[in-house]
Order: C-alpha cells, then structure tokens, then sequence
C-alpha cells in the first residue's frame, strides 16, 4: 500500500511539470538588450537601441516595441532596422498593438481567469473536505485509560510469536514462527558450505508434531512443497509472502475469537483505505483531464475552460483529502479496548528487546538469546537481536542449529540475516499490500 501511494503521489506531482506547458503563451521574448546614448551638439539625443529577438512557436512576421509618450519629452525622429536594412516607417501615435500581441494579453488574462477559478473551487473542496473528515475522526475517537507503558523483561503471556507481531502491527511477523518451530524441535537449520566460500542455509523438516496450530500448519505447508523434506533458506522468503494472507488468516481469527479486534472498526479501516485510494486515482484523472482541456479549449470557449478548471481544483484538492483520508485509516486501530491493553503490555516487552539490542540493557543470562529469538523476529528485532549478542562471545549454539564450524556463533547471525533479507526482498518484488495491513497501528 505504501508503494502504491507513493508512486501515486510522484504521478500526481509529476503533472505539474508537464501539464504546464500547455497554458505557456509562444511569442517571441529579446535574448539581449543594449541601448546607447549619443548627446549631439545642438542638444538633442539621439537614443539607439539594439535588440536581440528570438521567435519561438508558430510564425510570426513583427514585433512591438511600445513606447509610453508620459516617459519622454518628446520624439523628433524614429526609425527601425534588422541587419543593417531599414524599414518603412509604418507606427504611429495611438496605433494599437499587433494581432500576436492581443492574442498574448487575451490569453494571459483567460489563464488567470481559468487558474482564480479553479482555485476557488479548490480550496472550497478542501474547506468542505476537510470539515467532514475532523468530524467523522472525532466521531471515532475513543477515550482509552489505558496503563502507562512500562518495560518489561519476561514475555506477559504465552502467545505464540506470530501472533504478537499480528496483534502489534508488525509486517512479515510469521517469520518468527520459523524460529519457533525450531525451537520446539520440529525443523532445523543447517548451514553448509557453497560456492566461494558463502555459507547456504537449509531448512529441514526434522520430526512431524501433533501439537500444532493451524497457523503452524499452514506455514509448514507453504515453506516445504509435497515430498520435499528440506528447503534452501533463501526460497523460503518468497514462498511465505506469497501466501501471506493464507498464512495470517489463522491469526486474525483468534484475535477476533479472543475478542481483540473489533469487527466494526476493521471494516471502517478497510473502507478508508479502499475510498483513499479510489480517491487518489480519481483525483489525479480530474486534475488531468481539467488541465489539459482547460489548455485546449482556454481561447475558443473560454467561460467553459473555466468549467473545467473547476475540474482541476476539484482534483487537486480530492487528492490532498484522499491522502490524508488514507493516512488516518492506516493508523486506525481495529483493536477492542482489551485488544489495546494487550498490545501495550506487548509493546513493553518489545521496548526491553529493543534496549538490549541496542546494548543499553543489561542481559539477564545467555540463554535469552534463543528463548526470544522467535519473538525478536517476529517483533522486526532479529538482525540487532543476534548481532547483540554476538558480540557477548562464548554464546551457547542452540540445538537445532548445525553449523559447519563447532561453536561458530556467528553462523547463526547470518542464518538470522539471511531469512531476514530473503523475506524483505520478497516483499519488496511481489508488493503484496496485506489485507490487515498491521492489524493494530496506532489508536482510532
């Protein structure tokens, strides 16, 4: 969704370098200006100018040089050459402008009637727009009391990894579940040695658990195809992004039977999300179709280029509500008041990973390392998780890690890299928008 929104953003704002153009008048403009001086003996001036023109756009035969008579005291003589050749003395005082030079004042005076038009009618949208949009935001604003955040080291409750980055927000948090299941003994890594020295890590199925939930099942059936008992790390991104909803619906449904998501407030956040972008694509066809008609038609019926100039307003101004509209359902919380105290007890435990990533938290014991591994991923912490302790030294391997050095932590830092990087890429190539979009970002 971001994607889209941004390369809809650049269009729209992309229009304004091209679209332009069109209302740009074609006459000619001088390159260069120079004047002299010549004081003669009886007491007379004699004033000569040089000008340099350049005729662009369509072909024009003359020029008009206006010379108020308030300015000067009186001209005795006047005379116009080009390239040594002098012309026939043809103005004379009160003559009126040339054609070109009418056609020029005509249409600058229409582009800035079209353009106070449109405006008006972009900024009483916007007005209008926005009006609407503060009273429906605090129409859906809740007064939550909820507890101050506090840091936490233990983990408040037993939910599965997945399912904390779901309730928190957090994209791709079904990575954690890989690191999960490995800890309960059902897959293992193994790292093995390729081409030029670089390390490749598999993914191998190791015992078949009864115990397992639906979203657990699910992740095994996309990661490992039929009869494959093992899998390159590197595949398993691109796989698992794929099947992102596949795999996320599980989740979704215990948040709701949990009573943490408010079914109302999802469909308001769907529909926000949906009538931004329906919004944005709109706006940006308006404010197209209004420029470039208004360009085409500015000069032969002008009352109706300022009808579609209203177009234009219209569009630009859509287009800012439709961008704030999306920017509002984004962060729209779906999350019941239980939902929210549960994230922000979650969020807690989040910060405490976060800080001893950062090394501004003292570690409790070495063996944390791999008891919240699965929750460091899923929470988006895995890389600065495992670098953290790295660099502690002497770290216990854990069991359903084979590496091809004994003792070689650092394997492990790279396996966590590696699942990482191939799960990023992956959404990054597919694009997929995920249908919750994090399913508690912010608080409504």
């Amino acid at each position: 969704m971001v994607r889209t929104t941004l390369f809809t953003l650049s269009v729209f704002l992309l229009s304004f370098f091209l679209i332009p153009p069109i209302f740009w008048g074609k006459e000619p403009y001088a390159e260069g200006f120079d004047t002299s001086l010549n004081m003669q003996s009886n007491g007379q001036l004699t004033v000569t100018e040089v000008i340099k023109y350049r005729f662009e756009g369509r072909p024009l035969t003359d020029v008009f040089r206006k010379i108020s008579q308030s300015e000067v005291g009186g001209i005795a003589f006047l005379q116009a050459s080009m390239d040594g050749i002098t012309f026939p003395r043809i103005v004379k005082a009160g003559q009126k402008a040339p054609r070109w030079q009418s056609f020029t004042d005509q249409k600058q005076e229409a582009v800035k009637r079209a353009f106070c038009v449109g405006a008006i009618a972009g900024f009483s949208t916007l007005v209008l727009g926005g009006l609407l949009l503060f009273s429906f935001v605090r129409s859906n604003a809740r007064d939550l009391k909820l507890p101050t955040q506090t840091r936490i080291a233990h983990p408040p409750d037993d939910l599965s990894p997945a399912l904390v980055g779901r309730l928190t927000g957090v994209s791709n948090s079904f990575l954690g579940t890989i690191f999960d299941l490995a800890q309960r003994g059902i897959i293992e890594i193994k790292a093995k040695e390729g081409r030029w020295g670089v390390s490749n890590y598999i993914l191998a199925m190791k015992n078949v658990a009864t115990d397992l939930t639906p979203h657990d099942r699910r992740v095994l059936e996309v990661v490992f195809n039929p009869n494959e008992n093992q899998v390159d790390l590197t595949k398993v991104g691109i796989r698992l992004v794929s099947e992102e909803r596949y795999i996320n619906d599980p989740l979704d449904q215990e948040l709701i039977h949990r009573g943490w998501v408010d079914l109302e407030r999802h469909r308001k956040r769907m529909n926000m999300v949906l009538i931004g972008m329906l919004g944005m694509s709109s706006a940006i066809g308006l404010f197209l179709v209004g420029v470039i008609v208004t360009g085409l038609i500015l000069m032969s019926h002008p009352v109706l280029a300022q009808g579609t100039a209203v177009l234009a307003g219209f569009g630009c101004a859509t287009f800012v509500l439709s961008i704030s509209l999306l920017i509002y359902g984004s962060t729209f919380s779906p999350l019941t008041p239980t939902g929210e105290e549960q994230r922000n007890r979650w969020q807690g435990f989040a910060e405490y990973l976060k800080q001893v990533s950062k090394g501004k938290e003292e570690v409790i014991c070495p063996e944390i390392f791999e008891q919240y591994l699965p929750y460091a991923v899923a929470l988006g912490l895995g890389v600065s998780w495992a670098k953290a302790f790295q660099k502690h030294g002497d770290m216990p391997m854990p069991f359903w890690f084979q590496t091809i050095a004994e003792s070689d932590f650092s394997s492990i830092v790279a396996a966590v890299i590696a699942a990482d990087s191939a799960v990023c890429l992956s959404s990054a190539d597919i694009g997929i928008g995920v249908v919750w979009g994090g399913i508690a970002r912010g608080v409504g």
